[in-house]
């Protein structure tokens, strides 16, 4: 038989133990508590740095944000990868917006701007630049009636009738990757110039960049 600690020592071992058991079950609740400030902080962190990239009124990107990742996804440069930059505007927004105030206006940016992420690849950008001015990056696009019809998509996504002779429709410009230019500046001024010849052969349409644009 096992002899027996006398009195005194299981009464000093029983508290030795007790209090190593509550010193551990402190320690883990620290650590529990210290591991959930830390899940806190990072998630507060992502969520600061999401707003700080989206457009506060329709929460797609904002301009800084896009120059940036279109910038990033321009300087890879992949062989034989086209990409592309269109610029869209509404067409009579002005009217509408003066017409049925400001904050109509604003829904009505919020409803085309929750439409065209609805139609676009995950993998795609879209931004607003301001005002009525957005601007979508489609990497890696198909050529052909494959591009023009994706074109057509967005334009439709853009359109809204709200009665009373009061719509809005989208104009389109596209400027390509590699061909058209290699970095944002440059297709964002060609995208630009066909996005006016959109307008200038009576809106709601899209244009394709082409060097003739430029006389």
């Amino acid at each position: 038989m096992v002899p027996l600690l006398p009195v005194g020592d299981q009464l000093n071992l029983t508290i030795t133990f007790s209090v190593a058991l509550a010193v551990s079950l402190a320690h883990a609740h620290h650590t529990a508590v210290m591991l959930k400030q830390q899940k806190q902080i990072v998630e507060i962190n992502a969520k600061l740095q999401e707003l700080v990239q989206q457009d506060p009124l329709t929460g797609l990107l904002n301009r800084g944000t896009v120059v940036s990742r279109v910038t990033e996804l321009l300087h890879q440069g992949l062989p034989g990868v086209e990409h592309g930059l269109i610029m869209l505007d509404l067409d009579n927004f002005k009217l509408l917006n003066d017409s049925r105030g400001h904050q109509f206006g604003d829904e009505v940016l919020r409803e085309v701007a929750q439409s065209l992420r609805a139609v676009l690849r995950r993998h795609d950008l879209c931004g607003r630049l301001g005002g009525d001015e957005f601007v979508v990056f489609l990497p890696h696009i198909p050529g052909g009636p494959e591009l023009e019809k994706r074109l057509e998509v967005l334009r439709g996504a853009a359109a809204r009738d709200y009665g009373e002779g009061l719509s809005i429709t989208g104009s389109l410009g596209l400027a390509r990757y590699p061909q058209d230019g290699l970095i944002f500046d440059e297709l964002y001024r060609k995208a630009d110039l066909a996005l006016y010849e959109a307008k200038r052969l009576g809106r709601d349409r899209f244009v394709i960049y082409h060097p003739d644009l430029e006389d």
